[in-house]
């Protein structure tokens, strides 16, 4: 889901976003979502004073919860998790290259912070769990996805460029506008 979207706003594809010329292709990472899953059994939207790991020093993390009367939510466990990246993803709608070009330290504006989490270039790996709890008899499904880095003030979300122009091991046959897997960042 990530790497799709990823693809699209590194390829230019995006309205009112510019290609980026070096942006990691996402991957699994296990600890990652270990932590995630430690967080979501919490059973609170809260997000953890540390979810960094010995590689990961600086991770980023994005949390969504959906709440339901009845003993369903209306949609499957695969709508869920969709319509949680969708709701970061739709964050870019109140982003601009500005942002992208510098990452505000003074936005007090509509949330953008999950979309350039999703969108930033150095996200080599993230890891995602989600878990289900009742709440003052109220049902909630919560969704926690860390990643390899998080938004830095001050800094770019990505570097603007021709796709892929920057990737010192070429471009992913999957993701055009991705970097190959073997890329190494600075995390």
């Amino acid at each position: 889901m990530h790497n799709v979207r990823r693809n699209r706003i590194a390829s230019g594809l995006m309205a009112k976003y510019k290609p980026a010329k070096r942006m990691a292709t996402m991957r699994w990472n296990p600890e990652l979502a270990k932590l995630a899953a430690l967080n979501v059994k919490q059973c609170k939207m809260n997000h953890d004073a540390c979810h960094n790991t010995q590689t990961f020093k600086a991770s980023g993390q994005n949390l969504a919860m959906y709440g339901y009367s009845g003993p369903r939510s209306g949609m499957t466990i695969p709508q869920l998790i969709t319509a949680s990246v969708n709701m970061w993803w739709g964050e870019q709608k109140d982003a601009s290259m500005a942002i992208i070009n510098k990452y505000p330290s003074d936005w007090s504006g509509p949330q953008i912070g999950h979309f350039t989490a999703m969108a930033q270039e150095k996200n080599t790996h993230c890891g995602c769990a989600a878990a289900f709890y009742t709440e003052n008899g109220m049902n909630n499904f919560l969704m926690a996805c860390n990643y390899a880095t998080t938004n830095w003030v001050g800094s770019p979300v990505y570097q603007r460029g021709v796709k892929g122009s920057g990737c010192k091991t070429g471009t992913n046959p999957n993701y055009p506008g991705l970097c190959r897997v073997a890329e190494v960042y600075d995390v």
